[in-house]
């Protein structure tokens, strides 16, 4: 038997590549989809367990008046930079939010985000136009030339210079 561990599968999915939240006002990067817990459609808010420090809690205590979390109460998010509302964080819950208690939820239409390595490109040595040494070389030859060239020159404009000072 093959004790060595299993090779990890390369993951292709779309789905599988980290996606960073920002402010939709500002693009301040507010935090990724590593600190994912969930998103709500009805809410329309994607929950973190975490978020960068650019996120304020503020310190109003809000009752939610509305249908579909109705009876819990929450602090807003804003955004530090802009002053932009994000979300929520949710202090009581009823039992079909409990997942959102003590977690940011932001709205999502207040976000832009992008997703890191959704354009993917490999590069190439065979595609890629690398010059020979010898051409290198050259060049370099080249520029030596036209160093020494200009060297000169200004060794002579440095000599008349002194010469009409004087």
């Amino acid at each position: 038997m093959d004790s060595s561990p299993p090779l990890r599968e390369k993951k292709d999915s779309f789905h599988d590549l980290p996606i960073v939240f920002q402010c939709e006002n500002c693009r301040t990067i507010i935090g990724d989809s590593f600190a994912s817990v969930s998103s709500n459609s009805t809410l329309k808010m994607v929950t973190l367990d975490r978020v960068t420090k650019k996120v304020r809690i503020r310190d109003k205590l809000v009752s939610s008046s509305h249908t579909t979390d109705l009876g819990s109460s929450y602090n807003p998010l804003a955004c530090e930079t802009c002053n932009s509302d994000l979300g929520r964080i949710y202090r009581t819950t009823t039992i079909h939010l409990d997942e959102l208690r003590d977690k940011f939820s932001l709205y999502v239409d207040r976000l832009s985000c992008y997703q890191i390595g959704s354009e993917e490109q490999k590069a190439s040595l065979s595609s890629a136009a690398i010059p020979s040494v010898h051409y290198l070389q050259q060049q370099i030859i080249k520029l030596q030339a036209v160093s020494v060239s200009l060297n000169g020159r200004l060794m002579e404009i440095e000599d008349r210079l002194k010469e009409d000072s004087s």
